[in-house]
């Protein structure tokens, strides 16, 4: 897990589903954008989990 303007990453995991719910749950404290990378660096997938500029309910 590495956070964002980071060089390093902040906590290692021996799955990436283990990775992805650490994550979306610091996300979700922090009410931050969470975003999944693949191993080649392309965006996967991103949830926010506030300051959502968009303001759609659901």
């Amino acid at each position: 897990m590495k956070r964002s303007g980071s060089e390093r990453a902040s906590r290692h995991f021996d799955t990436k589903a283990e990775a992805v719910d650490a994550g979306r749950e610091i996300s979700r404290n922090q009410r931050t954008e969470f975003v999944i990378h693949r191993k080649d660096g392309t965006i996967q997938r991103k949830d926010s989990h506030g300051n959502d500029p968009r303001h759609i309910p659901g």
